[in-house]
């Protein structure tokens, strides 16, 4: 027989999506009664055959034959009708279930910390949300009622196949073992291969996504052919695997054909001797083999369908584990100052990525301590991969210090809502992603409820007016896939006035500026100074420019704080200073 539905893979997939079910009953309990329906019918119908059989035909009573026609065209209408109403309802049901699964991990994965989204490929997690959660709903709309049905199947027709005659359900329990076992060992086989193709097409997808996302350096160094063959070399090796799978899925095919017809071979067989025997009639036979096509088909039906659990089993682990990961920063939660001032400060404070992921930084942080002021212009400038971009995350808390804390205005930040605290200490990457959406939609996207007027004095302070004015919708100009629409500089503009709009009390420039010109950031800076609420700002520089005006530069050399002081205080005393604008910053 097919595997018990009660197993563990199928016991444990239906509880872990037992929530999103129970949300749908409604629909499942309406569609279980119409398989129901559909099931009594089909059974039903052989048992009509039978009475053609014996009595309209061999029994001579050839006018019971146009009743007996329409009944059972009225017992197919029946079937039809049953099957369209419970394929509807599991149909919407699977849908409602899936996109409530699917809303539940994307919400979770949202709140998972940066470091998570540094150690996980982005493709890898579209496919999870899309492919993996899509692979349950087919389960749910197509083969959850079908398996229902089998079962009714097989119960229902072993229960008439020994009431017509227990000598001929002898024949269905001698092929059961060859075809479960037979199936069970091949099914093995397909569900391996589905595992292999499943790995394949997701390094295809990955591939080919960062072709995609990349085509601008792909056209700038000439690599598309390059680029296609790779892609290509991934594909080539999704069909090799799935050469196994066919391999395997077409022996499962011709066994089952096998067992499956000599089972009818034999119980026509038996038929035929219980029939010249004066043991059973002509139409019991007929209703008999109908029957056995039934169970038989049933029970490889089961196996098969136990055989898709098994396999959505181990595709469905990856989903649960991140719905079961909790996230080790959480989004909300803490205290909420009154009034913020700006005072940052970091107070022997150690860190290493490790297995946090991230960016490769050797040197991590090793036990800074500073101080920023209150309104305080701050450069910060060192050899790459020196620290200063992670001392600059960790004031932004995208990771916490391993030991030591950052401090702001005396808290802990550990201590503060991570939400409240994002909105008061903003940071701006050289590659700050944009939106598919309007300038206008990025430019709120940290502050929704923000007004015309600080949109408009945000894009002032950074020169993106006239930007704005150039696009053919203004405000409303959609900016591509990733800001595509846009210059470099533009980006960077609409960037910074994102920030801008949210009146951070400290503001974090991560080389935020370097796609514009020396002339453009040094308006950008004078703007700043006079804002009216007065940030703390904090530069990442790797420009000169950037660095010789401001009141305080800190130098920091492979994680450590090695010089504090103005560009002209340096020159004269830090070694580490003057290496770095000789040979690394950037003079214009």
């Amino acid at each position: 027989m097919a595997a018990a539905p009660s197993s563990s893979p199928f016991a444990s997939l239906f509880r872990r999506l037992a929530p999103a079910l129970r949300k749908n009953r409604r629909f499942y309990v309406g569609g279980a009664v119409f398989v129901a329906i559909s099931s009594a019918a089909t059974l039903v119908y052989p048992q009509i055959v039978r009475i053609v059989v014996d009595e309209a035909v061999l029994g001579g009573e050839l006018e019971r034959l146009n009743p007996l026609a329409l009944m059972m065209l009225g017992i197919l209408a029946i079937e039809g009708a049953a099957l369209w109403i419970l394929f509807l309802l599991f149909g919407k049901a699977a849908r409602n279930t899936v996109e409530s699964l699917r809303e539940k991990l994307v919400d979770h994965l949202m709140e998972q910390e940066v470091a998570f989204f540094d150690r996980e490929s982005s493709s890898v997690l579209m496919a999870r949300i899309m492919g993996d959660v899509g692979q349950i709903r087919e389960m749910l709309a197509k083969s959850l009622p079908d398996a229902f049905r089998q079962s009714l199947f097989m119960i229902g027709g072993l229960a008439l196949v020994v009431q017509t005659s227990p000598l001929l359900a002898l024949s269905i329990a001698l092929i059961w073992p060859p075809i479960y076992f037979g199936t069970s060992k091949l099914g093995k086989r397909v569900r391996r291969a589905g595992n292999e193709v499943q790995t394949a097409e997701s390094q295809v997808a990955q591939s080919a996504l960062e072709a995609f996302d990349g085509i601008r350096t792909v056209r700038a160094y000439a690599r598309e052919r390059s680029e296609s063959d790779r892609v290509r070399r991934f594909i080539r090796a999704t069909v090799q695997r799935a050469q196994r799978g066919i391999k395997a899925e077409s022996m499962l095919q011709g066994f089952s054909k096998l067992t499956t017809e000599s089972g009818m071979i034999l119980g026509l067989w038996i038929g035929g001797w219980l029939i010249a025997n004066g043991r059973l009639t002509t139409g019991a036979l007929v209703s008999f083999i109908l029957y056995a096509r039934l169970v038989v088909n049933s029970t490889k039906n089961l196996t098969n369908f136990v055989a898709l659990v098994s396999r959505l089993h181990g595709t469905t682990e990856h989903i649960f584990s991140y719905l079961d990961r909790e996230t080790e920063m959480p989004i909300e939660g803490g205290e909420r100052l009154e009034r913020v001032e700006g005072r940052l400060c970091f107070e022997d404070v150690r860190f290493h990525y490790g297995d946090k992921g991230g960016d490769d930084h050797p040197h991590g942080v090793e036990g800074i301590d500073l101080c920023i002021e209150r309104g305080e212009e701050v450069a910060i400038v060192g050899a790459s991969g020196s620290g200063k971009s992670t001392l600059m995350r960790l004031a932004a808390r995208f990771y916490d210090p391993d030991a030591g804390a950052v401090r702001l205005d005396g808290h802990d930040l550990r201590e503060l809502d991570p939400g409240w605290l994002r909105q008061n200490v903003t940071f701006v990457a050289q590659d700050s992603s944009l939106f598919s959406r309007s300038i206008d939609e990025n430019l709120r996207f940290g502050r929704e409820d923000a007004d015309e007027s600080a949109v408009a004095e945000a894009l002032e302070a950074v020169g993106g007016t006239t930007l704005v004015q150039s696009q053919p919708s203004g405000l409303e100009t959609d900016v591509g896939d990733h800001g595509s629409r846009l210059s470099g500089g533009q980006r960077q503009r609409i960037a910074l006035a994102r920030a801008l709009v949210c009146e951070p009390a400290v503001l974090i420039l991560d080389e935020a500026t370097s796609a514009l010109d020396a002339e453009s950031e040094a308006r950008i800076k004078e703007a700043l100074r006079k804002l009216d609420y007065r940030p703390t700002v904090i530069w990442i520089a790797h420009r000169l420019s950037t660095v010789v005006d401001v009141a305080r530069v800190l130098v920091i050399d492979r994680g450590r704080l090695v010089a504090d002081g103005t560009h002209a205080e340096l020159m004269q005393s830090s070694p580490e200073y003057r290496d770095l604008v000789e040979t690394q910053l950037v003079s214009e």
